[in-house]
């Protein structure tokens, strides 16, 4: 059995894990896609349009100082960037794989 899978399959997934995940434009910071997991995290209902560091972090004016978009558009494919992030929304400490 020969089955394509379109873009409401991989949402449906994505909203079944009990991960934060988030998509962004890297020109813009604007969130294209958040997982139902995170937006509940965050207490976040329509985070989709908005500018990540507007919405998710509390206090910045701009891109957040650990951002890797930089780092990953320097680096090329494949390379992955790995961190750890204190969250100012939620206090939480989030191991952050870009």
């Amino acid at each position: 059995m020969n089955r394509s899978f379109d873009s409401d399959f991989y949402k449906r997934i994505l909203n079944r894990i009990h991960s934060n995940v988030y998509i962004t434009d890297v020109e813009t910071d604007e969130i294209v896609y958040m997982n139902d997991y995170m937006k509940r995290s965050f207490g976040l209902s329509d985070p989709e349009g908005q500018i990540c560091w507007k919405v998710l972090p509390s206090g910045t004016d701009g891109r957040c100082p650990f951002c890797k978009v930089d780092e990953l558009r320097k680096s090329g494919p494949g390379h992955v960037c790995l961190w750890r992030e204190k969250n100012t929304m939620t206090g939480r400490v989030y191991m952050n794989h870009d």
